[in-house]
């Protein structure tokens, strides 16, 4: 179906969409740094062109949402698609990130609760993809966010852009194992027509 294909290029269009756009937020603000701000720091209401760090969020989240509803109900079991249905809240919560800036009240709740639920959604589908025969990718899942939590709560950051870097980029490669899987062994299979 064309939804389908649409649908599964906007899951492998997202990661890459934001990442430029934060790429170029921080190329056009040369006072940030990794180890002092944040990354919502790029797009506070008193930065100047803070609409290049808010759009790419409100994009990449468009796109992380069109994706996720097309994982509804797709999952082999409970557990991946309970996964999948909260990935789905959270990318909503991606795009509430750009467009509650920060310094506006509704921001830190809207950034905790996307990588709150994004942990939450990888972790769960995770125990799904092991129960259901695809131990590697339910492995590789349940360490992405271990690994995550060790690097962001086990280090004392000055500022918090690395965790929030190192949270992003586990969402992304967790998004490219529902995709393509391990080597080739997809999480998702295109159904014969």
């Amino acid at each position: 179906m064309i939804y389908d294909r649409f649908a599964r290029y906007a899951g492998i269009l997202a990661p890459p969409i934001t990442f430029l756009f934060i790429a170029v937020a921080i190329l056009t603000h040369p006072w940030f740094s990794f180890t002092e701000n944040a990354l919502s720091d790029l797009g506070a209401l008193h930065t100047e062109n803070n609409w290049i760090f808010n759009t790419g969020l409100i994009l990449g989240g468009i796109l992380a949402t069109v994706f996720s509803v097309y994982l509804q109900g797709k999952g082999k079991n409970m557990a991946e698609n309970t996964g999948y249905a909260i990935f789905l809240a959270s990318s909503v919560f991606m795009i509430l990130i750009g467009v509650f800036p920060e310094d506006t009240a509704p921001h830190f709740t809207v950034s905790v609760l996307f990588y709150l639920l994004g942990s939450v959604a990888i972790s769960i589908s995770g125990i799904g993809f092991v129960r259901s025969g695809r131990k590697k990718e339910g492995k590789i899942s349940v360490a992405l966010v271990l690994v995550t939590l060790a690097i962001a709560l086990g280090i004392e950051w000055n500022g918090i852009a690395i965790p929030e870097t190192i949270g992003a980029l586990a969402i992304a490669a967790w998004v490219y194992i529902v995709i393509f899987g391990v080597r080739g062994n997809a999480v998702l299979r295109r159904k014969a027509n």
